[in-house]
C-alpha cells in the first residue's frame, strides 16, 4: 500500500481503547482500538492491529486492519490484503488488494465530495450518517 502524502500528526497505538467521537485536525493512526466515529480533515490509516466501529469521515483512507462501520472519503480509499470492513463505502478512488474482506455497498462518484466532516463546517450538530445516506 502507499503511504498517504500527509504527515501524520496523531497516534493511537497498540493496546489503547478509546471510546468516543474523535475529531482530529490532521492525520491519524490508529493500532489501537477505536469505538466511536472519527471526523479527520486529512488522512486516517489503520494498521494491522487497528480497529474501529464507527463510521469515518477524511481525505484519505488506508485500512490493513478492521472496521464495523461506514467509511466517507473524498479522495482515496485503500484496502490492503487481510484487512476487513464491515460497511458502506462512499470515496471517489478506490483500491482493494487481493485478500480483503468487504461485506458492503461501494458508491463512487466523480462530483466534488465533502472535503471536511461535518464537524469542522462549524455545525455543532451530532452526525447522523448512516448506510441508507450513500445513495
Amino acid at each position: 500500500m502507499k503511504e498517504p502524502r500527509a504527515t501524520i500528526t496523531n497516534i493511537i497505538g497498540v493496546g489503547t481503547i478509546v471510546n468516543g467521537r474523535l475529531k482530529v485536525e490532521g492525520s491519524i493512526r490508529v493500532d489501537g482500538t477505536v469505538e466511536g466515529n472519527l471526523d479527520v480533515t486529512e488522512a486516517i490509516i489503520i494498521g494491522k492491529t487497528g480497529k474501529v466501529r464507527g463510521d469515518i469521515h477524511a481525505k484519505e483512507f488506508m485500512l490493513a486492519g478492521s472496521i464495523d462501520g461506514n467509511i466517507f472519503i473524498s479522495g482515496r480509499a485503500e484496502f490492503g490484503t487481510g484487512s476487513r470492513l464491515k460497511g458502506d463505502i462512499k470515496c471517489k478512488q478506490l483500491i482493494i488488494e487481493e485478500g480483503v474482506m468487504f461485506d458492503g455497498n461501494c458508491s463512487m462518484s466523480d462530483r466534488e465530495m465533502q472535503s471536511k466532516p461535518p464537524f469542522f463546517k462549524g455545525t455543532r450538530e451530532k452526525s447522523t450518517v448512516g448506510a441508507g445516506d450513500l445513495d
